[in-house]
């Protein structure tokens, strides 16, 4: 069978499984997953993600909150694709619990974790398949079929090139090609943190619920890192909804947010500054200059916008940007202009992030998406234990 059938079910304009990597692109996992959904028929993708990692509940979730899709990719689908890709591989009788198998204990001790190029990556025309490599694409190409895109330490580079081209279309930059030129072009490559690393990144998202299918009620916003370790239970009022009965639940009392100071005192940005950059941009669905959803969230460069001047989140919105945003606004409500120094610099989200994390600080938006995620997710963790013979028996 041909493979144009199995990879309309991301869309046509989402990239070819054979279209190679740029050699000295460093590309997170998340990167990897919501640009090119086909990559997952690379055994040698599908290797790395499981090594560090990786489950079929990350990768499911990664590709539907980026893809902009008629409706969910279904998780047995994802387990399908990445079972093919390995046995095709060579990976005979492969399966996400097996993986340590073959990534044997002699294997990880010379298997870099932190390791994010593809200089080596073998595309599916390269490992089993018949054809060729496919060709250059336009960069802009990659954004076509995308409903979010990467944002805080899922990003990296490749994001950073892909914005770029979107905004500046005229320049005709093509994919793989003109990587190394354009990365150059947009300031070299960026630091690489612990928090862009594989195993981090995919745990961020292993409980991640993705939203409904169809078109964004709002421009794509960014992702929320980590989860509490306990099960959240919110008491709902007397007019029929649950109460505090499930057993192994446990009451959620948010902490009050003691006064968190801002790493610096940057000055007040003008408002025409912020709708300069905002124009240039050419991004006017996504609002004004003061949505939060303007820049594609959190802007990485100046000029900086000063968090008390942007817009509230979308309610379901529960990214790291949205919680940052309504953490500083609950300071706002409880100590005024004192906290209208913070800006959406990455060392004002980086010391935001911290300070939520430490206090284990959480809004009511948050609590009510993740209680909310809670059932679908043991599903999917039921599913799990018996997905990987269904999907041996059904491909």
């Amino acid at each position: 069978m041909g493979t144009g059938r199995r990879e309309l079910f991301f869309g046509p304009r989402v990239p070819s499984r054979n279209l190679p990597f740029p050699p000295n692109a460093k590309i997170t996992a998340v990167e990897l997953c919501a640009f090119f959904p086909n990559a997952l028929r690379s055994a040698d993708i599908v290797y790395r993600l499981i090594s560090n990692g990786g489950t079929r509940a990350a990768l499911w979730s990664i590709v539907n909150t980026h893809q902009d899709l008629a409706e969910h990719w279904p998780v047995n689908s994802c387990g399908r694709i990445i079972y093919k890709a390995m046995r095709d591989g060579g990976f005979e009788g492969w399966t996400v619990k097996k993986h340590d198998v073959w990534h044997t204990a002699e294997a990880k001790q010379t298997w870099d974790q932190c390791r994010l190029d593809c200089g080596e990556v073998r595309v599916p025309c390269e490992i089993s398949e018949s054809g060729t490599k496919h060709g250059d694409i336009p960069f802009v190409a990659l954004m076509e079929n995308m409903r979010s895109l990467p944002t805080g330490y899922d990003a990296l580079d490749l994001t950073r090139c892909v914005w770029h081209c979107w905004n500046n279309k005229d320049e005709g930059w093509m994919y793989p090609g003109d990587y190394d030129q354009l990365l150059e072009r947009i300031g070299g490559p960026a630091q690489v943190h612990v928090e862009h690393y594989d195993r981090v990144a995919l745990a961020r998202w292993e409980r991640r619920m993705p939203s409904p299918p169809g078109p964004p009620s709002s421009p794509p916003p960014p992702i929320r890192r980590g989860r509490p370790s306990k099960k959240l239970h919110l008491s709902k009022d007397a007019d029929g909804d649950s109460k505090e009965e499930d057993e192994g639940l446990v009451p959620y009392c948010q902490p009050p947010m003691p006064y968190i100071a801002p790493p610096s005192y940057p000055q007040q940005v003008p408002d025409e500054t912020i709708q300069e950059a905002f124009d240039e941009s050419g991004d006017s669905l996504f609002g004004g200059p003061f949505s939060a959803y303007a820049f594609a969230g959190p802007r990485a460069w100046p000029p900086f916008r000063h968090l008390h001047k942007i817009e509230d989140p979308v309610t379901k919105d529960v990214s790291e940007w949205a919680e940052n945003l309504r953490c500083v606004k609950a300071q706002r409500e409880m100590f005024g202009a004192a906290v209208e120094w913070w800006d959406e610099s990455p060392e004002h989200m980086e010391s935001i992030t911290r300070a939520r994390i430490e206090r284990k600080w959480v809004s009511a938006e948050w609590l009510i998406d993740f209680e909310g995620a809670q059932q679908v997710f043991n599903e999917l963790d039921e599913e799990e234990m018996d997905g990987d013979d269904e999907d041996m028996e059904h491909e």
